[in-house]
């Protein structure tokens, strides 16, 4: 075992970024492990065992910063200076070679002096005195990711520049939108489940009524069949779209192929489908079977007859055949990738490895996603609020054939608060930061860009990671991690550059105990909070204050109760059953919801001019709705399903077999919701408010 008290262990954990404590929900400063800092420390490869391992970790991080010579990423911003820096030996020539390879094309090249740099830091290492110094960079740049090589004594140093704009895009001022997973969403026209066409129906009747946006779950890739995770947070990839949600009746070849249309048309199939779409809860192993039935004959016969769209569509975007054989020999194994045979593992595929009808269709259906979501988003003056997870699932593809990227022995989660007193672990493996600086951030861009080609306003699960997430170590508690921090000032410019670029709004998950230094930055960078009245509502006078300009204000969030269970404290009962909540625990909490409500009613008398107070939850649900849009948050996001007072959450946090998360559906299609009066009521007096306020 270890020695416990290894000298230089924690001098090594902060050079590597890890932080040796926190502060916790109750302002309490935990210290973590001895243990969970010598595994987190082995995972960013530095193990050790001795306290002279740790010296000669120690050294090796300190040689390999001095003598690199330059970061792998420098951030400059528009309107500054632009500076590089770099580490010389002292005696190094005061004279650099440039050379810029600029995004897009081109190249300049320039002579410039290395200036001292004020307050620089030195460093003897293997004898040589290294110092810093700055090197101005051109004014007129680009935006955009910048390749810098600069000879210094005859060595070539690299980095890339991102040249970013300050903030990250955003060209509204007051807006409004509704809420349903697709997953929950049912039309007349609906095969099974919610898919990209209902998708665009529901735009089609939000902007009908005065709505500018249209949010809902994560629409990314998922497994499925096997092995089998229906949590949209923890995706089969984050570059690739559900195609669970695409409608092969809407493919472009569909009229002219009769293998898809015959089991389209057969009473059986026909049957599943209706059985599908009646059910209250998704099926969805029965869902993408029945789905997949369609879809691979069309993907056969676009294979036969040659589509100038879609070979176009592969050719640019050579991602999508590699993503499709993945996909294609996990179905042929029947098991993680990190079971699979050394050669599969490491990379290499064959076409001896999987069903190349599997591989077809999986790389057909990527086009129909992209076809149909880009249909969903410009065909309604709706722009659509889409969600980026944080993570991916383990076995994912992306993990897969990005892994030097991820900690894989490693999960990301939450450190112990009253709620989840024994911390938590999500599963997924975190991002290691010094990998994804070495790659320039290549991944993250491709994630944000897959996403916001399509999104108006993009949500980011968990924002709180740009500057640090919490780690558990495998085979350790939750109890057992500690906070790993990122380089914020990289991620933010990453994220303004692509913001800009597709123009795109972005708004970041910030509920919970944030960091001061997290909201400082978003607020820096224009990104957009969060504001929930589920979070922010207290028995104090005012109970509700107002939601921010830059924040999308509502009444909850997916993983919170209905505002309806809320105001009727029918969540603590589920507490309760669940066994988080003990009988007396059951009691106070109903006593404190009680005295919230109470507060809020009054609140919402006083402020709306109301002849008497809200005493129901549907009188509570239109007054809180009237105060947010009539606040001045940017954005007020409403959830349907609260319009008509539906008790029941899409997830409760903590559970997993429990309670059938990410599954129940809409209690109305969506016809039968915009003929509710609540429904109409409460979103003209929304739409009108809103307005109002823009006027």
């Amino acid at each position: 075992m270890p020695n416990p008290k290894l000298r230089g262990l924690s001098r090594l954990a902060r050079l590597l970024g890890i932080q040796t404590s926190y502060y916790d929900l109750q302002k309490k400063r935990q210290v973590a492990t001895t243990q969970s800092l010598i595994a987190i420390v082995a995972i960013l490869g530095h193990p050790v065992a001795t306290s002279q391992d740790v010296e000669d970790a120690i050294a090796r991080v300190l040689r390999a910063h001095w003598t690199r010579g330059i970061e792998p990423v420098t951030v400059t911003w528009e309107g500054k200076a632009a500076l590089a820096t770099v580490r010389v030996p002292v005696s190094s020539r005061l004279l650099a070679q440039c050379r810029l390879q600029l995004d897009g094309g081109g190249e300049m090249r320039w002579e410039a002096p290395l200036k001292n740099k004020r307050g620089a830091e030195t460093a003897v290492i293997d004898g040589m005195r290294y110092t810093t110094r700055t090197l101005d960079l051109p004014d007129d740049l680009a935006v955009g990711y910048h390749t810098l090589d600069v000879e210094v004594d005859g060595r070539t140093l690299n980095t890339t520049v991102l040249h970013a704009p300050t903030q990250a895009f955003c060209n509204i001022d007051r807006a409004w939108g509704i809420f349903l997973p697709l997953y929950a969403l049912r039309t007349a026209h609906t095969l099974g489940n919610g898919d990209f066409s209902d998708l665009r129906e529901l735009s089609k009747w939000a902007a009908s009524m005065g709505a500018n946006i249209v949010g809902t779950l994560p629409l990314l890739a998922n497994f499925l069949e096997q092995p089998f995770e229906p949590s949209p947070y923890s995706p089969a990839s984050r570059l690739f779209w559900n195609e669970l949600y695409v409608d092969p009746r809407r493919s472009p070849d569909f009229d002219s192929c009769v293998p898809a249309q015959i089991p389209l048309a057969s009473p059986e199939l026909c049957a599943e489908f209706d059985r599908i779409r009646a059910e209250p809860t998704l099926d969805y192993q029965a869902a993408i079977k029945a789905r997949r039935a369609v879809l691979e004959p069309l993907a056969l016969c676009t294979a036969e007859q040659t589509n100038t769209e879609f070979t176009n569509f592969l050719r640019d975007h050579p991602r999508i055949d590699d993503y499709a054989r993945f996909r294609a020999t996990t179905e042929k194994q029947g098991a993680s990738w990190q079971s699979w045979p050394p050669r599969l593992r490491e990379g290499t595929l064959t076409k001896d490895d999987y069903d190349d009808d599997a591989r077809k269709y999986h790389a057909y259906a990527q086009w129909l996603a992209n076809k149909q979501l880009g249909d969903a988003a410009a065909e309604s003056s709706a722009m659509l609020y889409l969600d980026l997870p944080l993570g991916v699932h383990r076995d994912s593809y992306d993990v897969w054939r990005e892994r030097d990227l991820f900690a894989i022995t490693a999960s990301a989660g939450a450190p112990p608060d009253p709620f989840f007193t024994k911390g938590q672990q999500w599963g997924f493996p975190p991002m290691k930061p010094e990998a994804m600086r070495a790659t320039s951030y290549r991944y993250l861009r491709e994630c944000l860009r897959n996403m916001m080609q399509y999104a108006g306003v993009l949500r980011l699960d968990h924002v709180m990671n740009l500057q640090r997430l919490f780690w558990v170590p495998e085979g350790h508690e939750a109890t057992d991690g500690a906070y790993v921090r990122y380089n914020s000032e990289e991620l933010f410019a990453v994220l303004c550059i692509e913001s800009q670029r597709e123009m795109c709004v972005v708004v970041g998950e910030d509920l919970g105990v944030v960091p001061t230094e997290v909201r400082s930055a978003m607020a820096k960078h224009n990104v957009q909070r969060m504001s929930v009245v589920q979070f922010e509502a207290n028995a104090d006078e005012p109970p509700l204050g107002s939601a921010p300009h830059a924040s999308v204000a509502s009444l909850n969030t997916h993983d919170m109760p209905t505002f309806a269970a809320y105001w009727n404290a029918d969540d603590v009962a589920d507490r309760q059953d669940l066994g988080l909540l003990d009988d007396n625990g059951a009691i106070e909490a109903r006593k404190d919801r009680k005295n919230v409500t109470r507060s809020l009613a009054r609140f919402f008398k006083s402020t709306q001019s109301l002849k008497q107070l809200p005493g129901s939850a549907r009188d509570a649900v239109r007054a809180a709705l009237l105060h947010l849009a009539e606040g001045d948050a940017r954005f007020v996001l409403i959830n349907l399903e609260d319009l008509w007072q539906e008790p029941l959450p899409q997830n409760v946090p903590g559970t997993w077999q429990e309670r059938p998360n990410w599954r129940r559906k809409a209690r109305y299609t969506l016809e039968e919701a915009r003929e509710l009066p609540d429904v109409n009521d409460i979103l003209k007096c929304v739409a009108a408010a809103r307005a109002e306020k823009n006027s």
